[in-house]
């Protein structure tokens, strides 16, 4: 790597950027999401090539605000502004997703666990949604406590806790063995808070 190198432009949205993942293990392809209603999977080797272009939406108001790929790099999932969660095949990405949903309100971030069998969702409607990926028929889990909406969400590396960032300014550490129990609420922002990570 060269830091001091003139940076590649990957340049192709017709909106304003959200959200960008590698959606391979060898950083060669990079998936990128926007408020123009698309996924877009660029090839890193040949970024000049036109990208793979996924539309979630064809509709103007709806923006796909997060993307993040499975463990295993075969899956992509993407939360989108009309209520959904949507998981492509990484190795057809142009087949139709399988599309999650039960938010009423827009999803503004997905993140799966370390083991890939689940997937976490965060919506404007002050959810936490946790995904059994190994049975997409049953009905998520769900993480309430929040008073405004949740923009991030992020597992432990080991799987056990699962952190969310609130518009009430506070962050929510869930632990995930009894997802049912309070959450430890981290408070002292005075605005928003805006994404979460565990170092």
């Amino acid at each position: 790597a060269n830091p001091a190198a003139v940076p590649v432009t990957l340049a192709g949205h017709t909106a304003s950027i959200l959200s960008v993942a590698y959606s391979s293990p060898d950083g060669e392809q990079l998936a990128s999401a926007g408020h123009d209603g698309t996924v877009r999977l660029w090839s890193l080797t040949n970024p000049v090539a036109t990208p793979i272009i996924l539309e979630e939406d064809t509709h103007w108001f709806v923006w796909v605000t997060s993307v993040a790929h499975s463990p295993d790099w075969k899956q992509l999932a993407s939360a989108n502004t009309d209520g959904t969660v949507r998981l492509r095949d990484l190795a057809n990405p142009a087949a139709a997703p399988t599309i999650l949903k039960g938010n009423e309100e827009p999803v503004y971030s997905v993140a799966y666990s370390p083991d890939g069998g689940q997937l976490a969702s965060v919506s404007a409607d002050g959810t936490v949604r946790l995904w059994d990926l190994t049975n997409l028929t049953a009905a998520p889990t769900i993480l309430e406590g929040n008073t405004r909406w949740v923009g991030s969400v992020a597992f432990s590396p080991d799987g056990g806790q699962l952190a969310s960032a609130g518009y009430d300014g506070t962050v929510r550490l869930w632990d995930l063995t009894n997802p049912a129990a309070a959450p430890t609420i981290l408070e002292g922002n005075t605005r928003w808070v805006g994404s979460v990570a565990f170092s």
